[in-house]
């Protein structure tokens, strides 16, 4: 099942590394307030534009990586305490496909010709965890954001969002919900 929310914006636009920068440490500041992690950064050192341009280069792909994408990675290449199911933000070294991450996700593509196998297999898996966060190489807006979604593969439920920004902002709603 794909539950889409992807037609309104789920929290503000972050598309430049300013905005990223005052929303990460907006957010470091409010762990450390309820204690999750007292006096800890969670994000990493930026990457550079070459480091992201190299990562591009070694992953083949056509068109550049989403732009609020690439503003949070200029902000912390990789994120260690995304929350939930999801562990943590890969730094660009650690993206992958996630066709070339699992090859039950591959075989899934080859067996099948649906929705899923067209999302599956143009997926970039950004995160570390049981749960995925995707983004879809293949669902560009003019704009240059991909679709991004929440992955839940022991229930099979996806969740579309308009943008990792979205994934972002939509990821920690549900874990203030489950609080």
């Amino acid at each position: 099942m794909i539950e889409d929310l992807s037609t309104s914006p789920l929290g503000p636009r972050l598309t430049t590394p300013d905005q990223w920068r005052e929303h990460l440490d907006a957010h470091t500041a409010e762990a450390a307030a309820v204690g999750s992690r007292p006096d800890c950064r969670l994000g990493r050192a930026p990457a550079t534009a070459e480091e992201v341009e190299q990562a591009e280069r070694r992953l083949g792909l056509q068109v550049s990586l989403p732009p609020s994408y690439r503003a949070f990675l200029q902000v912390t290449n990789g994120w260690d305490d995304a929350g939930g199911w999801i562990e943590s933000v890969d730094s660009l070294d650690e993206l992958q496909w996630l066709c070339e991450y699992s090859g039950l996700y591959a075989e899934y593509c080859e067996e099948n010709d649906d929705e899923y196998s067209q999302l599956l297999g143009a997926a970039l898996k950004v995160n570390h965890g049981p749960d995925f966060w995707l983004l879809c190489a293949n669902e560009v807006r003019p704009d240059g954001e991909w679709s991004a979604y929440e992955f839940m593969p022991g229930l099979w439920q996806f969740t579309k969002v308009a943008s990792f920004a979205d994934l972002w902002h939509f990821h920690h709603s549900e874990l203030r919900k489950a609080e």
